[in-house]
C-alpha cells in the first residue's frame, strides 16, 4: 500500500513539473500552446517574454538547420570544439555553460527535424 502512494505521488509531482527552455524546444506545439495564453496565464517556469525569446530561437535554429544542414552540424561540432579547450582552461564557467546551453538546444532542433521516427 504505502508503496502505491508513493507511486502516485511521483505521477503527481512530475504531472505539475515547470518546463524550461528546452522542454519547449522538444515540443513546439506546447510552446505556442503557451504563447497563446500569454500574457494572461504565465506558463509554468518561465515568463512569457523568455518564453518569445526561446520560440525565436527556435525560429532560428530551425531557420539554419533548413538552409544548410551541413553548416548547423558544423556549428555544433565548433561549439563542441571550443566547449572541451574552455574545460581544460577551466577560467571561464558563464562562457562553458553557455556553450553546453546551445550545443543542447541546437541538438534538440536535430532531433526534431533530422532524426528517423521511430
Amino acid at each position: 500500500m504505502k508503496k502505491l502512494i508513493l507511486l502516485f505521488s511521483l505521477f503527481g509531482l512530475s504531472a505539475c513539473s515547470t518546463h524550461d527552455e528546452n522542454f519547449y524546444l522538444a515540443h513546439p506545439d506546447k510552446m505556442q500552446a503557451a504563447l497563446n495564453q500569454c500574457p494572461d496565464k504565465t506558463p509554468g517556469g518561465l515568463s512569457c517574454a523568455e518564453l518569445r525569446d526561446v520560440a525565436a530561437r527556435f525560429n532560428q535554429f530551425t531557420d539554419e538547420l533548413r538552409a544548410n544542414p551541413q553548416s548547423f552540424g558544423k556549428k555544433i561540432l565548433s561549439l563542441q570544439e571550443n566547449l572541451a579547450e574552455e574545460k581544460i582552461k577551466g577560467d571561464d564557467e558563464a562562457s562553458i555553460l553557455k556553450m553546453e546551453k546551445e550545443i543542447s538546444q541546437r541538438l534538440i532542433i536535430v532531433k526534431l527535424f533530422e532524426s528517423p521516427k521511430g
